[in-house]
């Protein structure tokens, strides 16, 4: 009989690993698309990551109200050893902290295991990091360490603040930003001991440039074409 205070460890195994892999699908939304998401984002988004779990498992099991709390009970907790605090999203201590949250764990890890939600690092989820480490330097602001509580109503305004920069940023250059948001994920992965991911589909940059190079001004009418 399951306790007062619901756990995965609770329930049979293959039921227990299902609830541990749909938090860790439900975490991942989290970081990777909306890291506030109201209640009923967070109803449609527990249902389908236990969906997708059970279907993935080859199981078919009733999302309980009580598994439905334990896979959205999960909230907002990048916490890191933040060396350098300065900077911005391309800084040495974002790329720090998402590696120790997402690739510690090389193989094995949520941003290897789940790579096309994080490849490339998506913009919500520099926003939250880049807000971590500004509130990272707030509860040292005084030389001293004064914990500030990371709640929705502490986090949510600097959190919505660093995504529209960051949107406003990368609609300057979007295909330039995407770059370097791909670029960092294979940094991330790479200084995890993973293989680089390797991209087969279609033409790469520098083919596509050539082929446009040998096919301007040709008409393909002509025989010696």
């Amino acid at each position: 009989m399951p306790s007062s205070d619901p756990k995965a460890s609770d329930y049979e195994f293959k039921v227990s690993r299902i609830i541990l892999r749909a938090i860790r699908t439900w975490e991942v939304r989290l970081f990777t698309m909306n890291a506030f998401p109201d209640q009923d984002l967070q109803l449609e988004w527990a249902r389908d990551c236990w969906d997708l779990t059970c279907e993935a498992a080859g199981e078919e099991y009733e999302l309980t109200d009580r598994i439905l709390g334990l896979v959205s009970h999960e909230t907002m907790l990048l916490n890191g050893d933040i060396e350098n605090k300065k900077g911005y999203w391309q800084n040495a201590a974002v790329l720090r902290l998402l590696e120790d949250r997402f690739f510690a764990k090389k193989a094995g890890s949520s941003g290897v295991v789940y790579e096309k939600e994080f490849r490339p690092f998506s913009l919500p989820l520099l926003a939250i990091a880049v807000t971590t480490l500004h509130i990272c330097i707030r509860e040292w602001a005084e030389g001293h360490h004064q914990p500030m509580l990371f709640s929705e109503g502490n986090v949510k305004p600097l959190y919505d603040n660093y995504l529209a920069a960051l949107e406003d940023y990368s609609a300057i250059n979007p295909a330039v930003v995407l770059k370097l948001r791909t670029k960092m994920y294979d940094n991330a992965r790479q200084r995890a001991g993973v293989a680089a991911v390797v991209t087969t589909r279609g033409l790469s940059d520098d083919l596509r440039q050539r082929a446009e190079e040998e096919l301007a001004g040709r008409t393909g009418d002509t025989d010696s074409e």
